[in-house]
Parts: structure tokens; sequence; C-alpha cells
């Protein structure tokens, strides 16, 4: 006789032979969940999801001195925030493991703490503006805190996430007065240009008067150009002031 493949009625009596090996390790796993749900103690996770924007300034004109990417900024700015004098002073504010602390020593309950916070960048499929190619960018991230008590979980993100605006306006405050300085000091440089192309446009018009118009009208237009320049490095100049000034307005209403 030729071997016949087992059909679904071989299987359920194989089952029904060894239900009693299948039954066992499942009441077991059962009670041992249900155990342990009533045992551990109950862990909420208070979470903000923050929106990441682009830099108002362009990348192409200050890109050496201000541009950096969103994960390396959220990757300082959380190093910042979750600094030993910080978390001391969250946990002393909030009385974070009030009875952790009376046995372990400072830097478990640190390690315990940095553990408990969580901080995940999102990423979302863009458009890149200056090559027009698609590509995969953080738009946003979210900070978690994980604790016993749902009011202390809440209460403690709300902390860290004021910590991480606070430093990020600090962080951006500095980017502007970074461009402002670089503005200022390209705008600088192309004042002493034009005033040079100025004076030695003026010399030869005096020495060669009437004479050579297509020099004088190729001098002409590099001053035009330059002068275009100096207009858009001074409007962007000063639109970094503006935004200077309205983030320290933001840093000075910010609660810490």
């Amino acid at each position: 006789m030729e071997n016949q493949a087992p059909d679904i009625k071989d299987y359920l009596k194989i089952v029904k032979v060894r239900r009693k090996f299948l039954i066992i390790p499942f009441i077991v796993i059962a009670l041992l969940s249900i155990i342990l749900a009533v045992v551990l103690p109950s862990v909420y996770r208070s979470s903000a999801t923050i929106l990441i924007e682009e830099q108002e300034i362009p990348s192409e004109l200050v890109k050496s001195t201000v541009t950096t990417f969103a994960d390396q900024r959220i990757q300082i700015i959380s190093q910042r925030i979750m600094s030993r004098s910080n978390l001391i002073d969250i946990i002393k504010k909030y009385d974070l493991y009030a009875d952790d602390r009376k046995t372990e020593t400072e830097e478990k309950i640190l390690e315990k703490m940095r553990k408990s916070i969580k901080v995940e960048t999102i990423s979302a499929d863009v458009i890149d503006p200056r090559s027009g190619a698609p590509t995969k960018a953080t738009i946003a991230f979210s900070l978690a805190f994980d604790d016993e008590s749902a009011t202390l979980a809440q209460r403690v993100t709300n902390e860290l996430t004021s910590l991480f605006l606070k430093e990020n306006i600090k962080s951006r405050t500095q980017s502007a007065e970074n461009a402002a300085m670089f503005l200022s000091e390209e705008a600088r440089r192309l004042k002493d240009k034009i005033q040079q192309l100025q004076t030695t446009l003026a010399e030869f018009k005096e020495k060669n008067l009437h004479q050579l118009p297509e020099a004088n009208q190729l001098n002409q237009q590099e001053l035009t150009s330059l002068n275009n320049q100096l207009l858009s490095l001074d409007s962007q100049e000063r639109s970094a002031q503006e935004r200077r000034f309205y983030l320290e307005g933001q840093l000075a209403q910010i609660d810490p």
C-alpha cells in the first residue's frame, strides 16, 4: 500500500491521545501569568510627542556654521537634559524612588531613572527640497517616562518636556546668534569689497574718461551684482536678529 498523508482527523486523534501533555503546561503557564500580573506592580507610561521645525535660515548660506542633523541635535539635547544634576533635581522635586533611595546608592537610582526615560525619533518619507529626491527624515520625537504612579509619570514627563524645549530654545538662540554674526561679517566683507570697487571705478573713470566703455560696463555690472548681494545679506541679517529676539522671548516665558 502507498503511504497516505495524514489528514485533519489524524491530527485530532493525536491531540486527543496527548491532551494531558498539552493541558497541564497550559494550566501552569496561565497560573504563572495570573500570579505575575497580581504580584508585579503596575507600571504607567506618560509620553509627549514633539514636532521638529525646519530651520528658517537658508542652509545654503550658513550650512557650515549652523545646520546640524535632527538626530544629532536630539541626542545632544537628551544628554544635556539627562545630566546628573538635572535628574537629581527631578528626583528630589517629585520624591521619586523614595524606598530605593534609603538602601541603594545614588548611581543606581540615577541609572534606574535613565532606564525609565525613553526618547525615540519618528521618521517619515519626505522630498528633499534641494535635490527633489525622496528621502527619510526625522520629523518628530517622543519623550516618555515610566513609573508605578500614573500621576508621577505624567508630572515627570511634563518636567522633562519643559526642560527639553527650554534647552532646544537655548540651542536655537545660539544658532541664530551664530547666523547673525556670520551674516553681519559677510555683509561687512561685501561692503569693503564694494567700497574698493567704487574707489577703483572712480579712479578708472578719472583716468580714462570717455574711454573703454566695455570695461566700464563690466565694472558697473559687477558693482550692481554686489549691491544686490549686500541687500540680500542685510535682509537675512535682520531676519536672524528678529528670530533671535523671538527665541529669547520664548525662553524667558518658559517656567523651568
